[in-house]
């Protein structure tokens, strides 16, 4: 099992994990010739991404027709049972939305979230993802901890997402930029491999690694992973987890877009300096802790030059995890804090 999380330095940056007590998946089902998909339908999604977000549950979006459908946006479009679009769904249960009661589904979504998690999860999953050596190569490290005995059968299923996938949608023209769009799966049965044993998952911590090679471009790309449960025919959401922008893909020629960098703590603040050959112009920079936790965001700043301090006194001593994204380029360091 490879460390949770890996200095990427020569493919990319590291991404932001989700996957604590009870997740559900949130679904958008969409098709590129489809005009409400991008009218009222892509303002609901874009909803769902902002108000309610990763940290809450996982979202995604298939197309079970159109340019962008493929065969596992139709497996999961024949296990839903689906006859329109845009529809949502809240797990396997679809919410009744249309133009006019957008707030109102979202509303009812953040309820039902809400009671999701007012139990201790049966069953709870997370996952580090990251690319590998090779080109095209992602990986996903799994880590499923099961709390009770669980009966029935159940399956694990990995799944690539992108993220801002430019792409034709009606309503929205030809440079469109799907969210959090399903492109492919890790295993070879789209609804995932078989984690049950004799009709029962037992008790205890379950870790799995996946790599599968896909063709990739240069967007944000996120990782979803679903427990399904499987009654009769249909395969039912028992839990979800996901792995946001695992990397902004950078070639080699990009990655010399630094002539140096720094990143220190000075005993208050921590400081990153990037000295760029070219304007960074636009970036992001986050920080997160060993486990996982956003302890620092900074969203949409343009610099020529990045030298940056965060007042860092309320923090614990421990590792912690620099992530910077630009417009011409992208990198992760590593930094021990001691107090």
């Amino acid at each position: 099992m490879k460390h949770f999380f890996t200095l990427i330095i020569l493919l990319g940056s590291i991404g932001l994990t989700f996957g604590q007590g009870n997740r559900p998946v949130l679904t958008k089902v969409s098709a590129t010739w489809c005009p409400n998909c991008g009218s009222w339908g892509w303002n609901m999604m874009d909803k769902m991404v902002s108000e309610i977000g990763a940290e809450n549950a996982t979202i995604m979006a298939i197309h079970h027709s159109g340019e962008l459908n493929n065969a596992v946006n139709a497996s999961f479009s024949e296990n839903l049972n689906i006859n329109s679009q845009p529809s949502f769904y809240f797990n396997n249960t679809r919410i009744n939305v249309n133009g006019a009661s957008i707030d109102q589904a979202i509303d009812e979504m953040k309820t039902m979230i809400d009671e999701m998690n007012s139990s201790q999860p049966e069953m709870e999953v997370k996952v580090h993802g990251y690319y590998g050596e090779n080109e095209g190569d992602v990986i996903a490290d799994v880590t499923v901890d099961v709390n009770q005995t669980m009966t029935g059968e159940f399956t694990l299923g990995v799944y690539l997402l992108g993220d801002d996938y430019v792409h034709f949608q009606s309503g929205q023209g030809n440079d469109a930029e799907h969210k959090k769009l399903l492109l492919g799966t890790f295993t070879n049965d789209h609804f995932g491999d078989n984690i049950s044993d004799a009709g029962e998952v037992a008790v205890g911590t379950y870790e799995l690694s996946f790599t599968n090679t896909f063709t990739l471009r240069e967007t944000p790309y996120d990782i979803a992973v679903i427990v399904w449960r499987k009654d009769g025919d249909t395969y039912m959401i028992q839990n979800s987890s996901m792995v946001e922008n695992i990397a902004t893909l950078s070639s080699n020629e990009n990655l010399e877009w630094i002539d140096s960098s720094n990143v220190y703590f000075d005993g208050n603040n921590v400081n990153v300096e990037i000295n760029a050959l070219n304007n960074i112009g636009t970036y992001k920079l986050s920080v997160l802790d060993v486990n996982g936790k956003l302890v620092y965001q900074d969203t949409d700043r343009t610099e020529s030059q990045l030298s940056q301090a965060i007042n860092a006194a309320s923090w614990s001593s421990g590792m912690y995890i620099i992530n910077v994204q630009s417009e011409i380029g992208a990198i992760s360091e590593k930094l021990m804090i001691n107090k």
